[in-house]
């Protein structure tokens, strides 16, 4: 079962379509549905009656996560692929009489 991701943002624009946004994907996510039975469905959080070929293209653009997911725990993970290194950093400081005084020295 699917439900709304709760990093995906939703509105209605001037000629009264549906737009989705989900700032976790990106815009990879960006999604419009002008049909407004569907529109009232997903307003009301009736996602057990969407058709399961429009539930999948909106699970593909992370608009739906399955319930069990936990969404923080999937970015943090994210993260750390992206900007963890997994590197260790040594400096050695043989003295600490140096006279220049760097700013970005302790």
């Amino acid at each position: 079962m699917y439900k709304i991701s709760k990093y995906t943002y939703m509105f209605e624009n001037e000629t009264n379509e549906l737009l989705f946004y989900n700032t976790a994907n990106g815009i990879k996510s960006c999604c419009k549905i002008s049909n407004q039975d569907l529109i009232k469905k997903i307003k009301l959080n009736k996602l057990d009656t969407l058709d399961n070929k429009i539930m999948d293209d909106l699970y593909r653009y992370g608009i739906l996560v399955n319930e069990e997911d936990d969404e923080l725990e999937i970015l943090n993970k994210l993260y750390l692929d992206i900007v963890g290194n997994n590197v260790l950093t040594l400096i050695i400081t043989p003295t600490q009489e140096c006279n220049f005084r760097c700013t970005y020295c302790y």
